[in-house]
Parts: C-alpha cells; sequence; structure tokens
C-alpha cells in the first residue's frame, strides 16, 4: 500500500476518536478509583481489613452504645416536635457535645420517613465506614509526605484498623471515627498548604470535636508564622463554617456552649492548687499522674484498650511494655519530624492534650475522646520506624507485625463479649427498664436517673428527664449547680429534687438509704430490672468482663413534694449552719 492510499485511512481513524464523546463523571470517578487501588497495594488492603471487621463487629454485636443513643434521641426529638433536645416538658436542653455526631443522626431520621431501615443510628454506622476509608486515604496522604516506607505504613495502618476502641465506639453510635478521619484532613490539608481546604476542615475540627479547637489553635498559629495574610483567609473560612452552629446555638439554646461540659465538669471537678508554690503545683502533678497512670497504660495495649476488660490473656505486665513501646515511638517520631512542613501543629496537638488528659479531666474519663490521640501516635511512631529501618532495614517489621497481630488477636474475644453484652445486659435491663417508664409513668413525671441513653431513647419522650449530672436537662444541672460540685452525685440530686420517681443501680439505693434515710422513706419500689446472665457469660477464651448495669430498681415518690433548685440551696444552707 502506497503512503498517499495509507494517509487517509489514518486520517479517518484519527478522527474517529476524536469525536468519541469524553468520559462522563461517574466513569471519571471510576478510572480514577481504578488508578489509585493500582498504586496504592498497601492502603486498599488494610480499607478491605477494616471495613470487613467493622462490618461483623456491626453484624454480630448489633452493640448500642448509651451515650450514642443520648445523641440520636436529640436528633429524634426533631421529627416527633420537642426540637433538637433530649426530651420535652421542660426548656430546650443542649445535651451533646459534637454537632456533628447530632448532625448525622438527624439527617438518617429525616432520611428514615421514606427509606425503609435508615434511621439515625444507621446514618453513624454508615457515616463510620465512609470515614474509616478516608482516614486510611488521609494516613496514606500523611505516610507519603513523612516518607513512610511499607513497614512503618503497615504499623500506623494496623492501630488505625485494628484497634478495638478505634472500631468499637465508631460502630457503636459515636462520632468517634468521623473526628478521626476530619483531624488528619486537616492535617493533610496544612501540610499542602491548601488554605481554602484548610478553613473549612478547622472548622469542622471544632463541630466534631470542641477539643479539637487546641489543634486548630496551634494550626493558626503556624500559618501566622507561614504567611499572614493565608493565615487571615483561612482563620475567615474556619469562622464562616463555624458561625451558622454558634449563631443557632445561641438563639436556640442560650449559649454556644453544650450543658453536657459545664455538667461535666461539676461532676469531676479538679482541685488545682489555691498557690503559685512551686512545691504545692509539683505534688499536683505528681498526685495527678499517678492516679491517671492506668489510663496510660491501657489505650494503647490490646484487650486492656477496652474499659469492660478485668483479665486477658495478655497479661498485665506485657501490655504495660507494649504500650510503653508504642508511647515511646510516639515521642522519638515526634523528634524525629518536627521540622516537615505542616507537622508542629501536630506535636504540639498531642503534647498539650497529653498535659490536659493529665491535668484537667478526671481520673477515669470517657474512652472515645482517645482515638484521634492514639491515630496521631501511631503516625509519630511509624516515623521513628523509619528512621529505625535506614539503620537496619529488616528490624521495622518486627514491631508492624506485633502491632498487627496483637491488635488483631483481641478483636475475636472482644466482638463475642460485646454480643453478650448487648443481648444479656442491655437489651434485658436497661431497654425495658425505658419501655417499662414510656408504658407505665406519667407523661411529663419527673425522672432521675444516671444513665439516660437508654431510659431516654426508649421512654419515647415521655419523661421529664433530671439525669445525673444534667447532661441533658438544665433544670438537673441548675440543682447540681446549687448544691455545688462536693455534693455532686445521684444521692444528692434525688434528697434536692425529690423526683416522681428515681433509677438506681443496687449500689446508688443502699449509698442513698444510708445517707438520706427520711428523703429514701418517702419511696417505695414499682419496678427492678434484671438479668439472669452470670459471671461465666461474660468471658470468653481467657478474656474477662466487668458487669455494671445489670440491675437496676425503680422507686416511686408516694409522700412529700417535688423538689428543686430551691429546696438545694435551703439544704446547702442548712448544712453550713449546721457545721458552724
Amino acid at each position: 500500500m502506497s503512503a498517499s492510499s495509507h494517509t487517509p485511512g489514518s486520517g479517518a481513524l484519527s478522527a474517529d476518536r476524536s469525536a468519541e464523546p469524553a468520559p462522563g463523571k461517574a466513569q471519571a470517578v471510576w478510572l480514577g478509583l481504578r488508578r489509585w487501588v493500582r498504586t496504592h497495594h498497601l492502603e486498599t488492603a488494610f480499607i478491605a481489613l477494616g471495613l470487613l471487621v467493622r462490618l461483623v463487629f456491626w453484624q454480630v454485636t448489633h452493640r448500642r452504645f448509651e451515650d450514642g443513643l443520648i445523641t440520636v434521641t436529640h436528633a429524634r426529638s426533631v421529627l416527633g416536635g420537642f426540637g433538637l433536645t433530649h426530651h420535652p416538658f421542660e426548656p430546650v436542653t443542649h445535651g451533646f457535645t459534637s454537632a456533628i455526631s447530632v448532625l448525622v443522626p438527624l439527617s438518617g431520621e429525616v432520611v428514615g420517613e421514606v427509606v425503609p431501615l435508615m434511621d439515625g443510628f444507621m446514618a453513624l454506622r454508615l457515616s463510620s465506614l465512609v470515614a474509616f476509608v478516608a482516614t486510611i486515604v488521609a494516613a496514606g496522604v500523611i505516610a507519603k509526605r513523612l516518607g513512610l516506607g511499607t513497614w512503618p505504613r503497615v504499623f500506623a495502618y494496623g492501630i488505625l484498623t485494628l484497634s478495638f476502641n478505634q472500631i468499637y465506639y465508631a460502630m457503636s453510635g459515636m462520632e468517634t471515627q468521623v473526628a478521626v478521619a476530619i483531624l488528619l484532613w486537616a492535617i493533610v490539608a496544612g501540610m499542602e498548604r491548601r488554605p481554602v481546604a484548610s478553613g473549612v476542615l478547622y472548622g469542622l475540627c471544632i463541630l466534631v470535636r470542641p477539643d479539637f479547637v487546641i489543634f486548630v489553635g496551634l494550626a493558626l498559629a503556624w500559618w501566622l508564622w507561614q504567611d499572614r495574610r493565608a493565615a487571615l483567609r483561612v482563620a475567615l473560612i474556619a469562622g464562616a463554617v463555624l458561625l451558622p452552629w454558634v449563631a443557632f446555638t445561641t438563639l436556640y439554646y442560650g449559649s454556644p456552649i453544650p450543658n453536657t461540659i459545664p455538667a461535666k465538669a461539676l461532676r469531676y471537678p479538679i482541685d488545682y492548687p489555691h498557690s503559685l508554690s512551686p512545691s504545692a503545683w509539683w505534688h499536683f502533678i505528681t498526685t495527678q499522674v499517678d492516679q491517671r497512670e492506668g489510663w496510660l497504660w491501657r489505650t494503647f495495649s490490646p484487650f486492656y484498650e477496652h474499659v469492660f476488660v478485668n483479665k486477658a490473656p495478655f497479661l498485665p505486665v506485657l501490655a504495660t511494655w507494649f504500650s510503653g513501646a508504642i508511647l515511646l515511638l510516639g515521642v522519638v517520631g515526634m523528634a524525629i519530624s518536627r521540622q516537615v512542613v505542616g507537622w508542629k501543629p501536630v506535636i504540639g496537638f498531642v503534647v498539650i492534650y497529653f498535659a490536659y488528659r493529665m491535668l484537667a479531666l478526671p481520673a477515669t474519663y470517657y474512652d472515645w475522646y482517645y482515638p484521634p490521640l492514639t491515630a496521631l501516635l501511631a503516625l509519630n511512631g511509624a516515623v521513628a520506624l523509619q528512621r529505625l529501618s535506614t539503620i537496619a532495614p529488616r528490624t521495622a517489621a518486627i514491631p508492624a507485625v506485633l502491632v498487627v497481630a496483637a491488635f488483631a488477636w483481641a478483636l475475636p474475644a472482644l466482638f463475642v463479649l460485646e454480643h453478650r453484652y448487648q443481648a444479656d445486659v442491655e437489651d434485658q435491663v436497661r431497654q425495658p427498664l425505658g419501655i417499662w417508664l414510656r408504658d407505665n409513668v406519667p407523661a411529663g413525671s419527673t425522672v432521675t436517673s444516671e444513665s439516660a441513653g437508654y431510659v431516654g431513647y426508649y421512654s419515647g419522650g415521655n419523661i421529664r428527664l433530671w439525669d445525673y449530672p444534667g447532661l441533658t436537662s438544665k433544670e438537673a444541672f441548675a440543682i447540681m449547680k446549687a448544691l455545688g460540685s462536693e455534693r455532686s452525685n445521684l444521692q444528692w440530686l434525688v434528697h434536692a429534687a425529690r423526683p416522681d420517681y428515681a433509677i438506681w443501680r443496687p449500689d446508688e439505693l443502699a449509698a442513698f438509704n444510708a445517707q438520706f434515710p427520711a428523703t429514701a422513706a418517702l419511696y417505695e419500689q414499682v419496678a427492678a430490672f434484671s438479668t439472669p446472665t452470670n459471671p461465666a457469660d461474660l468471658r470468653w477464651s481467657g478474656v474477662e468482663f466487668a458487669e455494671p448495669d445489670k440491675e437496676f430498681v425503680v422507686m416511686k415518690r408516694v409522700r412529700g413534694t417535688l423538689g428543686g433548685v430551691e429546696r438545694a440551696r435551703e439544704l446547702v444552707a442548712a448544712e453550713r449552719a449546721a457545721a458552724g
């Protein structure tokens, strides 16, 4: 064939190709996803593993965490006509801490009006699955900027994927995984010096966790040091993200500060030194750290990171060493990575949050606050392993494999025991208790209980819940505030409030009868809820769970009148007068 005869055919073929339509958006996304998977084998493997274990946990346990139900109840109240509050019959109360934790289930409740099986809890679980994928993708971006090789990434991804607390709280109704994902992507935006993305994500950080204001403040300071104009832009965008929520909560609740924050502060007071004496402050600091070191080693160790675990085949001494090694790697990694662009706010956040945890929070605090911290320590620990791999290339594989194996080892037993706890304790005690209140207590009756999640959710908005310490109730918090932090317990709340009904655990009731026999005489028992579960039912494969909340007693006031803030003030005045 001559060159002249070949040219027209070639041109026609070229024209045909140019005439082909460009890929649509859906096809472009699919092609981009395929390219990402082909070039990110390790991240893809951990995403698949993480989704699998989370779906297994969900289907095996059907876990509904107590505090998750508190938030979902607020969302459900909107559709019930009560407003964004926990229950009717008193002023609307900002009884949740995280804005995003209530907006996600609220969207689920709205969609559930037209989509079968969708509700607030389903929305929280599905969002946690999406957030896990986003977490690993963000961790992969950070790992590249930190220069991490294969085994250091296995170390970091292993903790993010298999640490039980990363799975448990996210799949049981908390915003934990969403918080981790938003924080990591905010870090990515800063490392890449993207002002718009940073501003949006910094605003979301505070909306998902108020204590992330520590990171946001440090990040904005870093931006200011780098580029003042860009820093101003970042701050304005972050403010624009926050402003609608701040304006709404101020107008609707009277304050942008959640009721949970002052209520918890009242319940867990910290007795700071009243002088500037160095010896007084040194004693305070050493005492605080000594009381919290148990938390420190449990938070980073398999099995024991879960608050319910009493015994495990992983000996406590080994768990302490294991956790200590992760902490040590994290500290070394922070020292190595301090010059990486955009990483100083991360280091500062870890250091300040540790100090905040040790000096400003109670000895026993809520474990779902810590996964973001453990995620950052995992990434910093991976930096230390990367440095180790340059000295001894094969050595970094050992801690990476140990971390994955140890955290994976803990999961089967914890999954089985969480299933039993949900089925044999929560579903047989607290859920029936809430339903009984819905069906047997006159609407609007005052009820006190430390357990507000199941009680509030399953009572269906039928009761006026004065929970201890007033997380979901402005009235209960006002009573506790009048009593003062030195009287911050459920017994004093019932003594001052004299509610129509009081819900007690047996030990709480015994303490109440002993401390306030005259008030206790005003009540009689009307219901009791317990589980036939015996201690052996909460043991499996060498792991043993604690047994809280196996029994509740409902007492009804049959004499006397309802109390409140004025009675609380009178009781305090009388006590002080008697003391001279």
